[in-house]
């Protein structure tokens, strides 16, 4: 059932990336090899309370929205930095 589900999200929308995420020790390597996946591991989460919380339960489909916004902050964290060092080089 997954391999027909990311068939049909490659067919149809070929350029969105997509995520899968893995909760326990489940190998999806050719999966993420034949449909370019990004596979999001719950044991691997930076914050221990957030994997002890999320693994096992229904709430694991939320860790991509949880990991991608500490991503975000990080990426807008380094462009506000990056600005103000261009500034005091440019001043």
């Amino acid at each position: 059932m997954v391999g027909a589900t990311l068939a049909s999200m490659r067919h149809y929308c070929p350029e969105v990336p997509i995520c899968l995420i893995a909760d326990g020790d489940v190998d999806v390597s050719d999966l993420e090899k034949q449909y370019e996946l990004i596979v999001l591991r719950i044991d691997e989460l930076p914050l221990e309370d957030m994997r002890k919380m999320i693994g096992g339960s229904y709430r694991v489909k939320l860790a991509a929205m949880w990991e991608i916004f500490f991503h975000l902050q990080e990426i807008l964290n380094y462009l506000i930095f990056t600005k103000s060092q261009r500034e005091k080089i440019v001043a």
